[in-house]
């Protein structure tokens, strides 16, 4: 009798052990589906911007009105999305901050998109005040997507593409609007273009050691590769057009290979 007891009570304790390694995956899983989510918001609200640049700087030609509402439409609903789930592991406080945080910036965005390009400036206080809008949104969705589970070779993934990004958003705004207003402090938003730079190099290095293959990389370095040069003499010889469409499909791939990478 002691030896059935003990048999079946190493069977409840195995599937005790099972369910728990079961939830601990799929709680893994959920948050990796949310990290996702807010790196793409997070990566959308900067293309918005460079969108919004070179919607200016090219008086329309190359990306109209329609094209930047629509970016901002696509984010605005990654944000629903977000805040709507409650089962998310987002917590209450950085879900309300984001319902705070957008109203005024997709105004923000949706004012400046419809302003009559040949007639219209922005106001004299934009590169300022949108900075500020940008800075405090970047802040909310990085602690967000840090708190968050993933492998250190996705949150890489993910934290380059929005870098990436971020680095257009502001060679654009030098091209065609002026220089953002970055406070020179510690952060990787107020680090310079060419050290920026100089960190996407280190990122493909460290994803290459942790065993990402140079086949998976290869479509994200030949283009990185390409652009490189544009932000180590960012000051001249602009290109804001060949920056903003490489970078595009670069982030797009850094995107795509993290979700691989999570199975």
């Amino acid at each position: 009798m002691g030896v059935v007891v003990k048999g079946l009570t190493r069977l409840f304790n195995g599937r005790l052990l099972l369910c728990a390694c079961l939830c601990v995956v799929t709680s893994v899983q959920a948050d990796v589906t949310v990290l996702d989510t807010v790196r793409q918001l997070h990566m959308q609200v900067l293309r918005i911007s460079s969108d919004l640049f070179v919607q200016r700087g090219e008086l329309g030609l190359a990306v109209d009105q329609q094209g930047v509402r629509g970016e901002l439409q696509q984010a605005t609903r990654l944000l629903e999305q977000i805040v709507s789930d409650e089962s998310s592991g987002i917590s209450d406080e950085q879900r309300d901050a984001l319902k705070t945080l957008w109203p005024a910036y997709e105004r923000k965005v949706a004012d400046a998109a419809a302003l009559d390009l040949h007639e219209q400036d922005f106001e004299w206080d934009f590169n300022l005040t949108y900075t500020e809008q940008l800075r405090e949104l970047d802040a909310l969705l990085e602690s967000i997507a840090k708190s968050l589970s993933s492998t250190p070779e996705q949150q890489l993934l993910y934290q380059q593409a929005v870098r990436t990004q971020y680095m257009a958003a502001r060679y654009t705004a030098r091209a065609y609007i002026g220089a953002l207003h970055t406070l020179d402090q510690d952060g990787y938003f107020d680090r310079d273009l060419n050290l920026l730079a100089d960190d996407m190099d280190q990122a493909l290095k460290q994803l290459s050691q942790a065993g990402v293959s140079s086949e998976q990389l290869k479509p994200v370095s030949q283009r990185w590769r390409y652009i490189r040069g544009r932000y180590q003499d960012y000051q001249v010889n602009l290109a804001p057009m060949v920056v903003a469409k490489q970078t595009r499909t670069i982030v797009d791939n850094l995107l795509e290979l993290a979700r691989a990478l999570s199975g």
